[in-house]
Parts: C-alpha cells; sequence; structure tokens
C-alpha cells in the first residue's frame, strides 16, 4: 500500500555553482531543493513512502528533461522506485523518456520517489539529476534521505511541518503545518540572535499554512521553532533582509 510521505526536512549543502543553468527544483511548497538534502522520516517499516518535486525551466526555449537515479546508499532488503512521464521498475535507473517542459514553464506532477523499507530500519539515500537531454552539463540534483526509525509513539504529540518560506524573507514568511490529534496546543515562535522571543503564532488548526508578518523586524539572522504542547518539534534559521 502506497503511503504519503510521514514528515520532512530539507538540509542546504551549498550554493549552486555560477556555470548557468536552466533548471530549478522546487517541493511542493514551493521551497528550492536545487543542491540540498531532503529527509523523508517515518517509523513505519512496512509501508511505501513517497516524496513529490516539481522542475521549473528557466530557460527561453523548450527542454526535453531526462532523471537519473543514483544509489547512493540502501538498506539491503528495501527498495526504491520513481515515476517521471511513467514509473518504472525499481531496477531502473535513468528515464527511457524525457519531459517536454515549455520555456518558463514547471512540471508540478510527474516526478514521484517511492521507497519501500521493506522492513528494514535505517536510512538509505538516493540522488536525482534532472537534465536537458540535448545538453546533460545543464542539470540540477537533489539528495533524498529515506529515514525509518522505531520506537516512536504514536500515539504522542507531534507535528509534520515544513521549512518556512521564504528564506531570506522580507515581508512574510509562511509555513505548512499538520498537527495530530493528541496535540494540545501548536504555536511558532521567533527568535532573536539572543534568544529573545520576537514573534509568535498561536496554531488553531490543526492542518494549514501559517503566515507571518516579519517586515517590522531588522535585517539579521533569527531562529524559528514550531512547538507541540510546548515542546519544540523543529528549530531552524530564518535570515530576514529587509530594505
Amino acid at each position: 500500500m502506497r503511503k504519503i510521505l510521514l514528515s520532512f526536512s530539507i538540509v542546504a549543502l551549498g550554493l549552486v555553482t555560477a556555470k548557468a543553468q536552466s533548471l530549478m527544483l522546487h517541493d511542493s511548497g514551493g521551497t528550492n531543493i536545487g543542491g540540498t538534502t531532503v529527509n523523508v522520516n517515518t517509523a513505519d517499516v512496512n509501508n511505501q513512502v513517497a516524496y513529490h518535486a516539481e522542475v521549473h525551466n528557466m530557460a527561453s526555449t523548450a527542454k526535453n528533461v531526462k532523471v537519473k537515479r543514483y544509489r547512493l546508499s540502501v538498506q539491503p532488503l528495501a527498495y526504491g522506485d520513481f515515476c517521471w512521464t511513467s514509473c518504472y521498475d525499481p531496477s531502473v535507473d535513468l528515464s527511457p523518456l524525457g519531459i517536454s517542459l515549455a520555456a518558463g514553464t514547471t512540471n508540478d506532477t510527474s516526478f514521484i520517489a517511492h521507497y519501500t523499507p521493506n522492513g528494514e530500519v535505517g536510512t538509505s539515500t538516493y540522488k536525482f539529476t534532472f537534465f536537458d537531454a540535448s545538453n546533460p552539463n545543464d542539470s540540477v540534483s537533489f539528495t533524498l534521505n529515506f529515514n525509518i526509525a522505531v520506537g516512536i509513539d504514536e500515539n504522542q504529540a507531534s507535528a509534520v511541518v515544513s521549512n518556512m518560506y521564504p528564506n531570506p524573507a522580507s515581508s512574510f514568511v509562511s509555513m505548512k503545518y499538520d498537527v495530530n490529534e493528541y496535540a494540545k496546543s501548536a504555536k511558532i515562535v521567533l527568535f532573536d540572535m539572543l534568544g529573545k522571543e520576537v514573534k509568535q503564532l498561536v496554531i488553531d488548526d490543526k492542518q494549514g499554512v501559517a503566515k507571518i508578518n516579519v517586515s517590522d523586524l531588522s535585517s539579521g539572522v533569527y531562529f524559528y521553532s514550531f512547538l507541540v504542547d510546548e515542546k519544540a518539534v523543529v528549530t531552524k534559521k530564518l535570515v530576514i533582509s529587509t530594505k
């Protein structure tokens, strides 16, 4: 049975090289994931999980885009597959067919990476590279970790949240969240570099997109935490750049 991913986080590895590129990658929330590592986390060792990504053609001409998968480290009994135009057998690492992306358009439905733990606990790591079939050097990649763990109490309060976006930000930031039924309270708190609270947003709904006005904050580095029942689910950096 296929099952949607339970949680994810994105860790930037570095800046995109200065070499001109026509392709960009985003997650379903619009965050740029090109050159980053994405973590998909779940305690379920039996059911398949999935991750979606969007490919954007920034060039002024159409591109025939293919995808290649690299198996960096895979648990012995686990296996994965991916969809790009079609869904391929787990043995396939290069899409036989490409997708034609018109200039300035985004393909937001066709790429899905599936992973079946098959009872295996641990991390499996893949790298996906999207490239112009007529110019393979015109490419963009991201690394995908499927982290399968046990010992998580599924009856405890928790939440699945996205990174704040945009980051850096100048006016508003947004954050997708999904709080489970066991949570009594949830909120987002912003802190400055000294640990002083500068913003707080109480979350009333169990699922949605939180939006925070940061236009009144000075330029600089801040941190944000998503708290469930007063415990931080995630704490990450946020850069404010006002003009």
